[in-house]
């Protein structure tokens, strides 16, 4: 019986679906960090300016204004506090080649701080730019109506409406999903949604709610 070439060795980790190595270079860390921190940088400049002319300048409160003025606070919120606790882990890895979950007194993980935030902040986002097109698309095809339409006051209420809507949405996992929790993920330099090693669900839909969250 002939046998063929013995297979190539695998690596370490190789067989796990889980394990993904998104290491790179010395250089390409660097400049992933410039980068990040460049990234922070236009963030909260270009936001701040932004809500320094909405509360300043009076003409500029319009309805679409105040829908402006919260998708820049979303903004803002993930350069001050998401983007910087990356460049905070991206820092540590590269100094002490290892990465830790950072705790604050009461245990709680640091990423269970930044991710609802960039979760609930992202939602905020996406559901901000869908009002604005309504309400672009309201001053097009009924522009005699806007001002009927198109009030300040609904369009406090909808801006709190997906603020509340949206951070729910974020944490509805964690209080829905049994042992799901935040962990910080090399790869996306984010807090994602996922299970501890030691915790790994048993049903199939726990790992669909994760993904799909």
């Amino acid at each position: 019986k002939l046998l063929g070439p013995p297979p190539p060795p695998q690596k370490e980790g190789a067989g796990d679906a889980n394990s993904t190595d998104c290491r790179l270079a010395f250089s390409g860390v660097v400049c992933q960090l410039l980068f990040m921190v460049l990234l922070i940088i236009a963030i909260t400049l270009g936001n701040l300016v932004s809500l320094l002319v909405f509360f300043c300048v009076r003409q500029f409160r319009t309805p679409q204004s105040y829908l402006k003025a919260s998708l820049a606070l979303a903004d803002l919120a993930v350069g001050l506090i998401v983007v910087p606790y990356s460049v905070y882990q991206e820092t540590n890895t590269l100094a002490h080649g290892r990465m830790e979950q950072e705790e604050s007194p009461a245990g709680w993980s640091v990423c269970l701080i930044t991710g609802p935030i960039f979760a609930g902040c992202t939602f905020v986002s996406i559901s901000t730019i869908f009002l604005l097109s309504v309400e672009r698309t309201i001053t097009v095809l009924k522009p005699l109506h806007r001002k009927a339409v198109i009030t300040k006051r609904r369009i406090i209420w909808l801006i709190l409406g997906s603020w509340i809507l949206s951070f729910s949405l974020a944490v509805i996992p964690l209080l829905s999903v049994p042992n799901i929790t935040f962990e910080y993920n090399p790869c996306s330099k984010m807090c994602n949604y996922g299970f501890p090693q030691d915790k790994l669900p048993a049903s199939n839909w726990d790992v669909i709610a994760a993904i799909y969250w």
